[in-house]
Formats: structure tokens, sequence, C-alpha cells
């Protein structure tokens, strides 16, 4: 825990035998190109799987937009939501979902006939609150999308490729063993998440 934006930029030019950068404002070939990739970088990963690190659970405020015409009521996503979509919704703070919920999400909104929504999603995570063997993937990630630009060496590109999968796998089989971060999910029935993510 702990790590820095900074950090992760360093260790991947590390990685890749480059000069690490020393700030965030360095301006140098090398830190045009993690800067410019590392968001990109970033956000896919955090919606590459579902990391219980990222997962958090909140009611949302209902918009005073008017929806589309098919739902009554519509609910702004959190700002720091990741994906498109949410992992589950609920009618309400309760812990007993016995039917199934008519929503889609659209455009950075809930449309429903639900008054109450509450929701999982998955929130932009800042690098301090990285577990330790996320920190380490995503340095190889970023070290494995920039090994080209930076090196110019197309067989240390697809080495890198390659070790990355590898860490990513055992990462996502090491959150799998863990049990979910917030509570919530452990105690509502998941919904189905594509119904929501997709209009």
């Amino acid at each position: 825990m702990g790590t820095t934006e900074l950090q992760i930029k360093q260790n991947a030019l590390i990685l890749l035998g480059q000069v690490p950068i020393q700030t965030l404002a360095d301006e140098t070939d090398q830190n045009a190109i993690v800067q410019a990739r590392y968001p990109v970088v970033k956000k896919s990963f955090l919606t590459e799987t579902l990391w219980n690190f990222t997962l958090k659970t909140v009611q949302l405020s209902q918009s005073t937009g008017a929806p589309d015409g098919r739902f009554l009521y519509e609910y702004a996503l959190p700002s720091d939501c990741v994906s498109d979509g949410v992992v589950a919704l609920y009618p309400s703070d309760s812990q007993n979902v016995d039917h199934t919920l008519d929503y889609v999400v659209q455009d950075g909104f809930v449309r429903t006939d639900l008054t109450e929504v509450w929701v999982d999603y998955q929130y932009d995570v800042d690098e301090s609150d990285f577990p330790d063997y996320v920190t380490d993937v995503i340095c190889h990630i970023l070290a494995a999308d920039t090994a080209l630009a930076l090196t110019d060496n197309a067989k240390m590109s697809t080495m890198f490729a390659t070790r990355t999968d590898e860490k990513l796998l055992k990462a996502v089989r090491r959150n799998a063993k863990q049990s979910p971060a917030n509570n919530r999910i452990n105690r509502f029935p998941l919904l189905d998440a594509h119904h929501g993510a997709r209009s």
C-alpha cells in the first residue's frame, strides 16, 4: 500500500531499461509517452475484472433531468465510476430483493421507475490504495503498453506482453480468493449487471 502514480511510472520505465522520471512534470520523451498512456492503462486495468478493492456502494441522487420516456426517473452515476455500468442495483437499503428490476444505464445515468436506487459499482481507486500485488501488475502493464514506443524493440514488447498476461492471471486468481471489500456485496443477491450495462 502507499504507492504513487509517479512510482508506478518510474518502475515501468526501469523495467524497460529506461531512465526513470523524477517528477510527473519531467519534460522528457519518456514522460510524455507514459503520461499519455497511463490514464488509458489504468482505466482498462481497473475494469479488466471485478476487483474487490474497486467496489463501492452508494445511494444515487435523483436527477432533475427528464428521462427518455420509457422510465419515470434518472439517477446520475457517481463521478468516480470507471465503467459504463453498475455491478448491481437495489431498490432500497434492504436485504430483501425478490423481484427483477427494470432499468438501463445510458450516458452516465441509471434510468428506472424506482424512487430509490442503490448501486454497487467500480470506482477510480487512488494509487495509494492499490494492493501490493496490483501495483506490480500495473507497472508491468504500463511497461508492456509503452515498450515498443520507448525501446523500438518488438521482441521486448512481445516478451513484456507475455509476462504481463501471466501476472494479470495470477492477480485475478488472487482477487477471486479474497472476500469483497464491500460487505454490501455479500448481503445482497447480485442482480443481472449486464441488464443495466446495456441499453
